[in-house]
């Protein structure tokens, strides 16, 4: 998904006839190849490091009003998209701790679809099976419960901080769920 601050700066290089290393070679990179596939991946997906987007400004010879004023413009869209999306409805749901790293989904049953029914069935249910759960009553809401049945925490959601199980790997970039999930595996664990 690109940005509108990405297709700036590719305007910005068609209009300096300038390919993705050459403008690299302009940055003064010490390793072009690298450089310019950082700026491709800005161009394509609107990912870029304040670093290399400092570099870029001055580079291009960039109006660092108009940037600043287009990177207020991505965050608002950006966040319009995440609120809609956090808004539609995914019913309560249990994510079990299998082992660390290791969750699984399943479902609550129909009779415990309300938040403080779904609550008491997730306490139970931990204390039952000596498990950490994370309940989740919608995209923006979580109820985390520790194997013993105690309500360790409550979260909401926010763009770039889920609310559910997920793992990172090295840097921290990618966010993961290794997930078996199965709602008959759930009911009979």
């Amino acid at each position: 998904m690109t940005t509108k601050l990405a297709e700036y700066g590719r305007s910005q290089r068609f209009a300096r006839w300038l390919t993705s290393g050459e403008l690299a070679r302009r940055i003064g990179a010490a390793n072009v190849s690298k450089i310019a596939g950082r700026l491709d991946w800005f161009e394509r997906e609107g990912i870029i490091k304040p670093d290399l987007l400092d570099s870029l400004i001055i580079a291009l010879e960039l109006d660092r009003a108009v940037v600043e004023a287009l990177i207020r413009e991505d965050e608002e869209e950006s966040f319009r998209e995440w609120n809609k999306w956090a808004s539609q409805w995914v019913g309560p749901h249990l994510i079990t701790r299998l082992i660390p790293g290791v969750w699984m989904h399943g479902a609550i049953p129909d009779k415990a679809l309300s938040p403080s029914d779904a609550e008491a069935f997730a306490i139970g249910y931990a204390r039952e099976k000596q498990r950490s759960v994370c309940l989740v009553l919608s995209r923006r809401v979580s109820i985390w419960v520790r194997s013993n049945g105690r309500v360790a925490e409550r979260i909401e959601a926010a763009p770039g901080q889920p609310n559910q199980p997920f793992m990172t790997l090295r840097s921290g970039s990618k966010r993961f769920v290794l997930d078996f999930g199965c709602d008959a595996l759930l009911r009979q664990v």
